[in-house]
């Protein structure tokens, strides 16, 4: 089939085949169905939405990668000062929020901000501690 399009029977240039493609491909966007069209585009929004969603997710792994970071060092700074001594936190923290897509109860979507708490894990452990010396104290005390 290659061969007859270069043949002198057929001399037709790749230049002419290469527009008469783009001006085909623009015919047939234009004669697509709408319900076609509307497939791609929700296809392409779910997409966008679940990429925004998992940069969120890698920026909070980030975020919390880089406290663990700070928290070492702090550590590690106290350690050598001679007892008594402070040392300031080579970092301060603020509440943060990163963006996230939400799907709202009657279907539609929302673009909002999702907060990070930085001292989730230390919470959690006061609580279990707290928990767990509870429960030893009504273990010893029976």
């Amino acid at each position: 089939m290659k061969n007859n399009l270069h043949s002198p029977k057929h001399p037709v240039s790749f230049t002419v085949i290469q527009q008469e493609r783009r001006s085909s491909t623009k015919a047939l966007v234009s004669v697509q169905p709408l319900e076609e069209k509307i497939c791609t585009e929700w296809e392409e929004f779910l997409a966008q939405a679940h990429r925004i969603n998992q940069m969120a997710e890698e920026l909070e792994i980030a975020i919390f990668e880089l406290k663990q970071k700070a928290s070492i060092i702090n550590s590690l700074r106290r350690f050598r000062l001679p007892a008594g001594k402070k040392c300031q936190d080579i970092c301060e923290y603020s509440t943060l929020s990163i963006p996230c897509v939400g799907k709202k109860e009657d279907g539609s979507f929302v673009l909002a901000t999702q907060k990070i708490d930085l001292f989730r894990a230390e919470k959690e452990a006061e609580l279990l501690a707290q928990k767990l010396r509870q429960q030893t104290k009504k273990h010893h005390g029976n």
